[in-house]
């Protein structure tokens, strides 16, 4: 994709869920000459023990260590939630980032909302992966030499034996044939990545339990 001059050699913050998505567009931005500063991840308060994907919070400083990128959490659901997640952007703003990097495949609601919380925190928001096709986003992210377990699923619309398998190119023919979308953009399933051409080594992890809430079941790792 073409990238607009008057972002490179800006720092970034990254929006980082721990899966694909979040990874490749860092990684995107990485390439195109944009300089990571610190991880940010929105942390569920009504779901304690893991994080949207699916990872438990012993893996922040693994990951953080392996990434050598500071990890900041802004919780959430809350009240405040909206106010709280401003002031996290302003923070990184403070802190000398001037854009957030997002992982978004479309526009969406989501997509627009973040990009307003960015404008009003003063941070230009990026979104390296819209207009690429979710097949060319799956394969950009295993090809580019990525390592990614399928950390949750939602049992609605993902059979529960995808649950812990590695994503690469078996698993996505197999999504395919099964019908379900390969990004998983609708929430059919969640990925944790633990290796890959950003990361200073492998990300050492083991399922500890499983976490269910309503249809969707997620590994707990440390």
């Amino acid at each position: 994709m073409t990238i607009r001059e008057d972002l490179r050699s800006k720092k970034f913050v990254s929006s980082y869920s721990g899966g694909k998505d979040s990874i490749l567009a860092m990684y995107t931005a990485i390439k195109a000459g944009l300089a990571p500063m610190e991880l940010l991840t929105v942390h569920n308060k009504r779901a304690i023990k893991v994080w949207f994907h699916g990872t438990g919070d012993g893996m922040s400083a693994k990951i953080s260590k392996s990434l050598e990128l500071p990890h900041y959490m802004a919780e959430a659901p809350s009240a405040t939630f909206m106010r709280d997640y401003w002031r996290t952007l302003a923070e990184s703003k403070a802190r000398g980032a001037e854009v957030c990097v997002y992982g978004d495949t479309c526009v969406s609601d989501f997509s627009r909302w973040s990009t307003q919380s960015c404008e009003k925190a003063g941070l230009i928001p990026f979104y390296p992966l819209i207009g690429m096709s979710h097949t060319q986003v799956v394969y950009e992210f295993i090809e580019s030499g990525f390592s990614a377990v399928i950390a949750a699923i939602n049992t609605d619309t993902t059979p529960e034996y995808f649950l812990g398998r590695e994503l690469n190119a078996e698993t996505v023919q197999t999504l395919e044939k099964e019908g379900i979308d390969v990004c998983g953009e609708a929430g059919e399933f969640h990925t944790f990545v633990y290796d890959g051409p950003i990361f200073k080594s492998r990300v050492d992890f083991a399922v500890k339990d499983k976490f269910i809430r309503g249809k969707t079941v997620s590994l707990v790792f440390e």
